[in-house]
């Protein structure tokens, strides 16, 4: 606190401690004239708006992934936000962003203070993820994909003679827009009503893989989702207690309900001339909550949520096969008539004990149930490929309950230095998986220390955490090899170690951070399968404050995760092991400066980031070798000038370098001929070199801005 803070203070206090006659008798100063500059009501309206171009060099689908930047050419820059605020209590907001691009927003919101608020929104986001691949089916939308005419079938890829010239391009790619509207009415201080819509639709082409038997095809699929959401909610806050009941509900609808595909391939005996299968079905979900807390004096608090739910979908499956030549049974149901109710509730308590200040006692119970009662039946005559009859089948109905108990406690040791120790327990029941039920436990220790008066904190945590299951039921029946055990059911026993440290002084202009997180996992008892894993990572920044209008950052981060896995080739004892390693590294730096010039602010930002990915195989029968490797490497620099011209008007220079390369052997150089059994899109491995140019002027309405009523003081000798 500076000496005329100190000073405020001391007045305070001494008009406080003395009489009430002196008090009353002290002269009252003018405050007609006094003028708050920086209050945090600001009751006028301000705005500005944005107008330019960019420029984007390159045609890239992962570059143009969410922000709309995808293809080479010009794109219009245009934003505004506003906002008016009037003494009453009336506030209205909006904001226009990216109005030129598929990546656009917008968004209103307002009310009186106390009474009510609402909002409207719009935001759209494109989603690329192909614009490098090719197909020879024509209906790219639809869910009829059709052969060209005059097709030549083959046995494989390499029979296929007219695939060169009936090839075209596809884009795999769609956009994601979401419409919202929404409000809240405060009927008191203690009573809250709140209510919003939101209807999320996406449009455009994803992936499917459909096959015959030993041969397939890389497929377009219609992406035609609608999503609508409903909240509502009503609150009561009391002054030591408050109590909220929520409605929550997810509609979700496909336009498309299977996808059908003509045969490529040359139609042997058996095999049908086209192919269908089920796309997502409509489903909705709704679910009822409650919950509340309350306070008992200032050092406890009761909490707790229970809340109940149902999901149901009764799409009609589709029929056994498209090929009459096959003689299948009818279907036993005609729908999944799906119905899975869920339950949850949590109690939790927090409480500091009078007796004992320095110790901090939480503990809560969580439990969660999925009760699924759809329909279940003997499916007979299932089909594999549309070609051939496989063995009768069961559709199971999973459910599962789970109780979790979770207990800490932290005690302040001395001024610097607090301890504190944990736990968690947790069953799990289920039906219908290879794991009926497991129990997990969890214990940790964690020390924090703050030493040098608060300006190094350091924080370390240990713990171990191990998962029994009681038994695992394998099943021959179902083609997997009964020595298998998956690994997220299997039994696991993980250590690990969190730090996290941080360093800042008030009178020194660095600050700095440092991570550390180390897990070991074993799956001692699994003699196919995961075998091993670890994840170990580092982390560190340092922020450096050169004046105060200038500052400069540093990050780096690395991390390493290793997995080990035996399997074997014959369905028998382990014969072959792969040992796997995913290494990540990054690095970030960047300076901001508020008029490096005397009009001129700069902002600019490099990230690196690269990634290695290595598995290596190891076998007794054979030599496997190794696959190659996977590799990310990514190179991003922005460049931002802004020159203010006058109080009002920005000219605005932006530069956005960015460079991906990746090496994905399982794309790269795969031709839609290049595998005999699958005809693919020939997608390239994500590879670019973009330059983004843009040039704009920002332009303020209103009231005059802040930051030119500061330099107008400045320039008054204020």
């Amino acid at each position: 606190m500076n000496r005329n803070g100190l000073t405020l203070v001391a007045a305070a206090v001494a008009t406080a401690l003395g009489s009430p006659a002196s008090a009353a008798d002290a002269p009252r100063p003018d405050t007609s004239k006094w003028v708050c500059k920086r209050c945090p009501f600001d009751y006028d309206y301000r705005a500005d708006a944005e107008l330019g171009a960019l420029y984007v060099s390159e045609d890239s689908a992962k570059f143009g992934d969410y922000t709309g930047l995808n293809e080479k050419g010009g794109y219009v820059v245009a934003d505004a936000e506003g906002k008016s605020t009037r003494e009453s209590g009336y506030s209205l907001e909006y904001s226009l962003q990216d109005l030129g691009l598929d990546s656009r927003s917008a968004w209103i919101e307002g009310g009186k203070q106390g009474s009510y608020d609402f909002f409207l929104g719009y935001d759209a986001i494109p989603k690329y993820r192909y614009d490098t691949s090719e197909t020879p089916y024509l209906g790219t939308g639809g869910n009829n994909l059709k052969l060209p005419s005059g097709w030549v079938k083959g046995g494989n890829t390499a029979d296929m003679s007219s695939l060169p010239g009936a090839l075209r391009p596809v884009d795999v790619e769609y956009d994601r827009e979401t419409y919202g509207v929404g409000g809240r009415f405060f009927a008191s201080d203690k009573w809250k009503f709140a209510l919003a819509f939101r209807r999320q639709d996406r449009s455009g082409t994803g992936i499917a893989y459909g096959g015959f038997v030993g041969r397939s095809a890389q497929l377009h699929k219609p992406v035609e989702y609608t999503t609508d959401i409903v909240d509502a909610s009503v609150r009561y806050g009391a002054e030591t207690w408050d109590v909220e009941l929520a409605y929550y509900a997810s509609m979700f609808d496909n336009q498309y309900d299977s996808l059908r595909w003509a045969n490529a391939y040359t139609i042997g005996a058996g095999e049908p001339s086209f192919g269908q299968m089920a796309l997502e079905p409509d489903n909705d979900f709704q679910q009822v909550l409650l919950s509340g807390s309350k306070r008992f004096g200032d050092s406890t608090v009761l909490s707790g949520t229970f809340s109940t739910g149902r999901g149901s979908q009764d799409q009609s499956f589709l029929p056994y096969t498209v090929n009459p030549t096959l003689g299948v049974d009818a279907l036993p149901i005609s729908n999944l008539d799906g119905d899975v109710k869920t339950t949850h509730y949590d109690v939790a308590i927090t409480s500091r004990l009078t007796s004992l200040p320095k110790l901090r006692l939480k503990g809560w119970v969580r439990y969660d149930e999925r009760d699924n009662s759809s329909k279940t039946g003997t499916f007979s005559t299932p089909v594999v490929g549309d070609s051939y009859l496989g063995r009768p089948v069961v559709n199971p109905g999973y459910s599962f309950e789970r109780t979790r108990y979770h207990g800490s406690a932290e005690y302040e040791v001395i001024d610097d230095l607090g301890l504190a120790i944990g736990g968690e327990y947790a069953e799990t029941d289920r039906t219908e998986v290879a794991v009926r039920s497991e129990e997990v436990t969890n214990g940790w220790m964690r020390a924090n220390w703050r030493p040098m008066n608060g300006l190094l904190d350091l924080r370390a945590t240990a713990g171990v955490d191990r998962r029994e299951p009681d038994k695992y039921l394998a099943d021959p029946a179902d083609g997997q090899n009964p020595l298998m055990r998956k690994y997220n059911m299997a039994y696991r026993y993980r250590e690990y170690l969190d730090f996290h440290g941080s360093w800042s002084h008030a009178e020194i202009p660095v600050s700095v951070g440092l991570g550390a997180r180390y897990a070991d996992d074993s799956y001692s008892r699994s003699e196919i399968g995961l075998i091993s894993g670890s994840d170990g990572s580092i982390s560190g920044d340092v922020s450096y404050l050169f004046s105060e209008r200038t500052s400069g950052y540093l990050s780096l981060g690395y991390e390493d995760i290793k997995a080990k896995q035996k399997n074997s080739e014959y369905h028998a004892d382990p014969d072959w092991r792969a040992k796997r390693s995913d290494e990540f590294l990054t690095a970030g730096v960047g300076l901001r400066s508020n008029a490096i010039l005397a009009k001129l602010d700069l902002d600019i930002d490099y990230t690196y980031a690269q990634s290695i990915g290595r598995t290596k195989l190891d076998s007794d029968l054979r030599d496997l070798g190794r696959f190659p490797d996977l590799e990310t490497e990514l190179n991003s620099l922005r460049v931002n000038l802004t020159y203010h011209l006058s109080d009002r008007f920005d000219v605005l220079f932006g530069w956005w370098w960015e460079k991906f390369d990746s090496k994905d052997w399982s794309i790269q150089g795969v031709q839609p001929d290049t595998v005999l059994s699958v005809l693919s899109m020939g997608a390239d491995p994500y590879n670019y070199d973009v330059n983004v140019i843009s040039l704009s002027g920002r332009y303020a309405f209103g009231a005059r801005p802040a930051a030119a009523d500061d330099a107008k003081g400045k320039d008054d000798g204020e």
